[in-house]
């Protein structure tokens, strides 16, 4: 026709910004979606791997000790995110690593792997979608051989979930 090789593309049914976030509607239905929207959102925040630490000390002899450390994962979903990032490159494990490596007979470092969530999904224990837990265990326990009896510091975390340190 006559409109100059322009066509106007429009979706048929789905969201269009121009009238709902950009042109909100007048009234009390713009506090109304704020506060669904704002909801939806704190759901998600909830969901997120937290991490929680906790550490025993026995001695073994006189002058070394064994440091135990539980992690916990009491978010709702699991360190690994997706599981479809389950191999990607910067999806890298939970590390729990001793501060004073010099004092740590057994190596410094334990790799984690990573943590199931508690969150098993809107319909039970099966993963339907997948940003739902992944199995995994939501608790592991590593353990140090440390040298003396002085407290240490071990850190533990990723990029991904952040880090978390508790005194051992």
């Amino acid at each position: 026709g006559g409109d100059g090789g322009a066509h106007l593309h429009r979706p048929v049914g789905g969201l269009d910004p121009r009238f709902s976030i950009r042109n909100p509607p007048e009234g009390p239905l713009v506090g109304e979606i704020a506060h669904k929207h704002a909801a939806v959102f704190f759901r998600m925040l909830a969901l997120l791997p937290s991490l929680h630490i906790e550490s025993t000390r026995t001695a073994l002899s006189s002058t070394t000790s064994l440091i135990e450390v539980t992690i916990e994962n009491r978010g709702g979903l699991s360190t690994l995110g997706p599981s479809v990032a389950k191999d990607a490159p910067h999806n890298e494990p939970l590390r729990a690593v001793v501060k004073d490596a010099a004092r740590v007979k057994d190596g410094a470092v334990r790799v984690v792997g990573h943590l199931g969530g508690h969150h098993a999904g809107r319909y039970g224990g099966v993963t339907t979608l997948p940003y739902q837990t992944t199995g995994d265990s939501p608790r592991k326990v590593v353990r140090f051989v440390v040298d003396g009896a002085a407290p240490g510091v071990v850190r533990v975390g990723c990029l991904r979930t952040g880090f978390v340190e508790v005194s051992a």
